[in-house]
Parts: C-alpha cells; sequence; structure tokens
C-alpha cells in the first residue's frame, strides 16, 4: 500500500491512508502534498473534508438518542408537532427517521439548491417543503438525498433536546478523543488539505445548510479512531461502550 500511495501523485496532490486489522492500526500515514504552493506535505493530522462520511455520525447520534428513548426511528417525524414538511400532506403525514435515513423518502437529490450558497434554516427548510417527490417512490424506490440528511441537522435540537454540533461533539468527539474535528474551517488550523481543480486550488463549497449530510472537517488520525470504533461494535479503544452491538 505504502508503494503504490507513495506514487499516485507525481504531480503534488495529497491522500491520508489507514488500515486497521483486528483492531491493529498497521497503517496511519500522510502521502503527497496539502499545499502545493508552499510544498507542505500530508500527515496524518491533516484536516480533510469528510464529505458523506458525515452521515454515518449523524447516524450514530441518533441510535445513541433511540438507545436513551429519547426518539423513535419508526415513529413519523410529525406525530405530536408538525416540523418537517414535504410536498405531499400524505407522505407528510408518514414519514419517519428512519425513512430519511435510509433513504427512501421520495425525493431526489437536488444538490443545486445548497450547492451554490448557504440557505438559513427556515429557508432551508421551506425550500424542502416545496420539491417535487417522485411519485410512488416512497418507502419503494432508494434516492440519494443530502438535503433531508440536512434537514435532520437543522431539526436535531427539536427532536433529539441538542443541537446537531453539541451532540456530535460531546457524545463521539469527545470520548473518541477526536480532538482535530470540527464543523468549520478555523483560522488556528494549521494543517489543513487545500482543495484543488486539477492543478488549480477552487474555494471549499459551504456546506452549512447540509452540515449533517456533509459537513465535518476531520483527519486522518481521527477518522482512524472512528473507524476503530465502528469495528470494534461501538467501544472505543478505550473499551467504553458509547452504542450498543445492535445499534
Amino acid at each position: 500500500v505504502q508503494q503504490e500511495a507513495a506514487g499516485v501523485f507525481p504531480h503534488g496532490g495529497g491522500i491520508a491512508i489507514a488500515v486497521i486489522k483486528n483492531g491493529d492500526v498497521l497503517l496511519n500515514k500522510g502521502y503527497g502534498l496539502r499545499d502545493r504552493e508552499r510544498n507542505l506535505p500530508v500527515t496524518s493530522e491533516t484536516v480533510f473534508e469528510t464529505c458523506s462520511l458525515t452521515k454515518g455520525f449523524t447516524s450514530a447520534a441518533l441510535m445513541m438518542a433511540l438507545e436513551k428513548k429519547k426518539i423513535d426511528l419508526r415513529q413519523p417525524i410529525n406525530a405530536s408537532k408538525n416540523v418537517l414538511t414535504l410536498n405531499d400532506p400524505a407522505i407528510s403525514e408518514k414519514v419517519s427517521i428512519m425513512d430519511i435515513l435510509s433513504p427512501r423518502t421520495g425525493l431526489p437529490a437536488y444538490d443545486l439548491v445548497w450547492y451554490w450558497g448557504s440557505l438559513n434554516r427556515e429557508e432551508f427548510l421551506r425550500t424542502v417543503a416545496n420539491l417535487p417527490l417522485v411519485t410512488a417512490a416512497f418507502r419503494n424506490t432508494f434516492l440519494y438525498s443530502n438535503l433531508l440528511y440536512g434537514a435532520i441537522g437543522h431539526l436535531f435540537e427539536e427532536i433529539v433536546g441538542e443541537s446537531w454540533e453539541s451532540s456530535i461533539s460531546r457524545k463521539i468527539f469527545k470520548p473518541l478523543r477526536m480532538n482535530s474535528s470540527s464543523f468549520q474551517p478555523s483560522s488556528h488550523e494549521t494543517n489543513t488539505a487545500i482543495p484543488y481543480i486539477g492543478t488549480a486550488p477552487t474555494n471549499r463549497i459551504d456546506t452549512t445548510s447540509i452540515a449533517a449530510a456533509g459537513g465535518i472537517r476531520s483527519s486522518l488520525e481521527d477518522m482512524t479512531r472512528w473507524l476503530a470504533f465502528l469495528l470494534n461494535e461501538g467501544k472505543t479503544l478505550g473499551g467504553e461502550q458509547l452504542l450498543s452491538k445492535s445499534s
């Protein structure tokens, strides 16, 4: 793996790789450059966008809330109060957290809604409510949706009793010692991978609207701890059970 990775980016790109086997970290290393202009290398502490790997954190936080009996995955999300409206009254009455996480709501991607700019909570939920659904797709068809994971993030405090950011930080980042992980770029970061298209640096995409779908930033060091937690069936490397094996 090391020999292959070392030759992948001859023009100065970068990658960070970890390999875990039977609980042991066999490889945890960066290759190539995180900043081509300054010739700075990728290390295991370099911060990257995790993109849709964020969804696993959102799901884990919801499973933790389920184990505390704060939510019911299968109960309609609007059972006690209307918090999420979709463009079909019958589906709005039935849609559950399980449907959103699956995702099988009938809402297509519509990624251009968030891609070119950040919407505030009210604008975001109002826009989602007006987007057409695919006919007869509810609970019948897998349709990948960043928007509804994003909606869960906006509704997290209302559903669970704690904000999405607070829940992820307190229940996952802190016990797993994911100290490099965050939700927004920080002025204090000194080891960050610059995004490129080809050889040209490019602007970061603003994922604020869909943070719960793709907003976490993390390092290989931290993500190795996250991977070990998943492979260890809900336990930290120190043996603390954060999530049950069944969850």
